[in-house]
């Protein structure tokens, strides 16, 4: 199985679901701060290193595979991807690309008390479903 998306060597930190519901529930029921709260995964992964996680839960290797953005647009509108979708995938792995979802901070564990989920953790914990 193959990976192939624009993200170059770009990182980004996953951030799970459940992180991310727990710290909006804490947050909807708290008073306002007015501060930003940049709610990140545990880690900043590499694609490669996405592809070698993804792999430990899958019945087949993943590996990641660069292509340029133009390749995965034409792509995405051959595969009949909506395009709604097609824009907004090209935007957020050209964000990926430059860097911009590699920040990783300590806001669910202050938030939450507990520590974010890592990739892993999710799949494994879906693996088990």
């Amino acid at each position: 199985m193959t990976l192939r998306v624009p993200a170059g060597d770009g990182r980004i930190s996953l951030v799970s679901r459940e992180d991310a519901g727990r710290c909006l529930a804490i947050l909807a029921t708290s008073a306002p701060t007015g501060l930003h709260h940049d709610i990140t995964g545990p880690a900043a992964l590499s694609m490669d290193a996405v592809a070698d996680v993804v792999t430990r839960t899958s019945p087949e290797p993943v590996r990641y595979v660069d292509v340029e953005p133009r390749t995965h647009v034409a792509e995405l509108a051959n595969s009949g991807a909506d395009a709604w979708w097609t824009q907004a995938f090209s935007t957020m792995f050209a964000s990926v690309r430059e860097q911009r979802w590699d920040t990783v901070s300590d806001e669910v564990r202050r938030i939450t008390g507990t520590a974010p989920l890592s990739l892993a953790d999710v799949l494994d914990s879906s693996a088990r479903v």
